[in-house]
C-alpha cells in the first residue's frame, strides 16, 4: 500500500477554521493525497460541509462541551485513537496537527510534522484538565516538530517566552483566498428574506462574537453614529451574552438598529462581507484573560476578509497594526477601550463615501497584492513539495 501524501488533523470542525480549510482546499487542487480527521458541528447546516474529489473526510465524534468529564475523557481517547489507527494505516509522509488535542492525539509519528497553532496556548491560564493536559503537551513536544506555525510574529514571539526556548516558527497570516472578482451582495437580500428593515448604511462585524471583540464598545458607540445607520453582527454567540448586548442596546436607544443574523457557511460570508458600508475587527487584550489578544494583527481572519471585497475598517492599535492597516491604507486604527472614538471614526468614513469607497479600493488592491493564502502559504507548500518530491525519489 502507497504512502498517503498528507493527514490533516483537528478536535473542532474544519469549515470553523478557515485557514485550515484554505489549506486543504490548495493542496487537494495540487492533487496531493489527502485525510482530514475532525469532529462533526453541532449544526451542519449553518457550518456547510466542505468535500474535493479524493479527498477522504473521518468525523470522530461531535463538537460540545456540556458533557461529563468522563464523557469528554471518552471522546479524547475515540479521538486520539482514530487518529493513530489512521496513521499506522495510512502511514502519511507530512502530518498536520492544528490544535493541541490534535497534537497530543498525533504525537511525532515517522513523518514531516507540522504543528499549526492557531492560538496563543498558555499551560497556566487556560481550560480544564484536558486541555491543559492537551497544551502542556503541546509546549512540551513543539521544538520537536518539524514545523510550526502561527498566524502572528507576535504570537510566536509570546510562545517562545511560555515554553522557554526559542524555535524556529514560520508566520502565516490568516486570509482569505484570493479573490479575484468581489462576489455580489448578498446581506440585503438576507436581510429583506427576514424581514429586517434597514433603511441607511450597515457597519458590519462578522466572526466569533465575544467579550474581547469589543462589541459592547461599539454598541455604546453608535449613540454618534448616522441616526440611519445599522450594526450588523454575523457570527456565533452565547445566548447569555447575546442578552447582555440586547439588554445594553436597548439601554443606548439603538436597539432596532442591532442585528444578529448568526452564523454563516463559509461559502457564503464574503457576500454578506461585500454589502456592508464598514467593517469592524476590534480586538481588546485586556478581555478574557487570554493572551493571544495582545497578538491579532494577522491571526484575525475578517481583516483580511474586510479587505477582499474592499470594506473599509475600524481596528484596534496593538502589535503589527499600524504596518497592516494604517500604512496599507486599509483602514482606521482607533483605541479599543473608547466608544468615543470608535464611534467617531465609523461616523467620518459613513459621512464621506467617497473616501470610504478610496479605502476599500486600496485595501482591496492590497489583498490582491499581498494578503491572500495563496501568497501567505507558498513558504510551506515549497516544504512540503520538497518533503514528498524527496519521498518519491528514495
Amino acid at each position: 500500500m502507497s504512502r498517503l501524501d498528507i493527514l490533516a488533523v483537528l478536535r473542532a470542525p474544519l469549515e470553523n477554521y478557515p485557514p485550515s480549510l484554505n489549506q486543504m482546499q490548495i493542496l487537494a487542487e495540487q492533487g496531493r493525497n489527502l485525510v482530514v480527521i475532525d469532529v462533526a458541528p453541532e449544526d451542519e447546516e449553518a457550518h456547510g460541509f466542505w468535500s474535493y474529489p479524493g479527498v477522504q473526510r473521518i468525523r470522530v465524534g461531535r463538537q460540545g462541551s456540556k458533557h461529563s468529564l468522563p464523557r469528554r475523557i471518552a471522546e479524547t481517547l475515540r479521538f486520539s485513537w482514530a487518529v493513530r489507527r489512521a496513521i499506522r494505516s495510512h502511514r502519511p509522509r507530512i502530518v498536520i496537527a492544528y490544535d493541541p488535542y490534535a497534537m497530543m492525539a498525533a504525537g511525532l509519528p515517522d513523518a514531516f510534522n507540522v504543528w499549526h497553532f492557531h492560538e496563543l496556548v498558555d499551560p497556566h491560564a487556560q481550560g480544564g484538565l484536558l486541555t491543559r493536559r492537551a497544551i502542556g503537551v503541546a509546549c512540551r513536544d513543539a521544538a520537536r516538530a518539524d514545523m510550526v506555525i502561527f498566524p502572528d510574529a507576535g504570537r510566536a514571539d509570546a510562545f517562545h517566552r511560555i515554553i522557554g526556548k526559542r524555535i524556529e516558527a514560520q508566520v502565516v497570516f490568516n486570509c482569505p483566498r484570493r479573490l479575484e472578482t468581489p462576489p455580489a451582495d448578498s446581506l440585503h437580500p438576507a436581510l429583506a428574506d427576514r424581514e429586517i428593515k434597514v433603511a441607511g448604511p450597515i457597519v458590519l462585524f462578522q466572526g466569533w462574537i465575544g467579550p474581547s471583540r469589543c462589541v459592547e464598545a461599539v454598541i455604546r458607540s453608535m449613540t454618534v453614529w448616522p441616526l440611519d445607520a445599522s450594526l450588523v453582527l454575523i457570527g456565533p454567540v452565547k445566548d447569555a451574552y447575546r442578552a447582555e448586548l440586547v439588554a445594553l442596546a436597548s439601554a443606548q436607544g439603538v436597539a432596532e438598529r442591532v442585528i444578529f443574523l448568526g452564523r454563516i457557511p463559509y461559502a457564503d460570508l464574503l457576500g454578506y462581507t461585500a454589502g456592508a458600508d464598514v467593517g469592524l475587527a476590534i480586538v481588546s487584550e485586556h478581555a478574557e484573560n487570554n493572551r493571544s489578544w495582545a497578538h491579532t494583527a494577522g491571526a484575525v481572519n475578517k481583516r483580511f476578509e474586510y479587505m477582499a471585497v474592499g470594506l473599509p475598517q475600524i481596528a484596534n492599535r496593538g502589535s503589527g497594526m499600524k504596518a497592516l492597516i494604517e500604512n496599507t491604507g486599509a483602514g482606521i486604527l482607533v483605541d479599543s477601550e473608547k466608544p468615543e472614538e470608535i464611534g467617531q471614526a465609523i461616523a467620518r468614513l459613513l459621512a464621506d463615501p467617497s473616501a470610504a469607497a478610496a479605502m476599500g479600493a486600496r485595501a482591496r488592491q492590497v489583498h490582491l497584492d499581498r494578503f491572500c493564502y495563496e501568497k501567505e502559504f507558498e513558504p510551506v507548500l515549497q516544504r512540503f513539495d520538497a518533503v514528498l518530491q524527496g519521498a518519491c525519489a528514495q
